[in-house]
């Protein structure tokens, strides 16, 4: 037999049946708060570490020719292509990614992370 003693004391309940009853009432249906999802922490060093980068990459916001401007920007500030991966939420040092989803063909290119800069690797 259990002891109720405690849940009588704490929670007002008398028998085992009311101590089920009780138990099954207050189950929620998740444990993950949003820190289970989201290193805060993590993200905010982040965004301190590359503050210079990211406000490099929010010019490209509302312009109208992005395509052209963000290989504009690739091509002078290369070091912001660490930021990428962060804003994606990618963790991976080799990356590959359609070159251009238009095309009828589609080729694949193969972007590789050495010290804090992603490389193009040829095929």
């Amino acid at each position: 037999m259990v002891k109720i003693g405690v849940y009588r004391h704490t929670l007002g309940i008398e028998d085992i049946d009311s101590l089920v009853n009780k138990f099954v009432e207050t189950l929620v249906d998740t444990n993950r708060s949003y820190s289970f999802f989201v290193d805060w922490e993590k993200v905010k060093s982040n965004a301190r570490k590359y503050k210079i980068e990211i406000n490099i990459l929010n010019s490209l916001l509302g312009t109208k020719d992005f395509e052209n401007e963000l290989k504009e920007i690739l091509k002078r500030y290369p070091e912001v292509t660490p930021v990428f991966p962060i804003l994606i939420a990618v963790r991976d040092l080799r990356l590959k990614i359609i070159e251009d989803f238009s095309a009828t063909d589609v080729n694949i290119l193969s972007l590789i992370l050495i010290q804090k800069k992603y490389y193009l690797m040829t095929k």
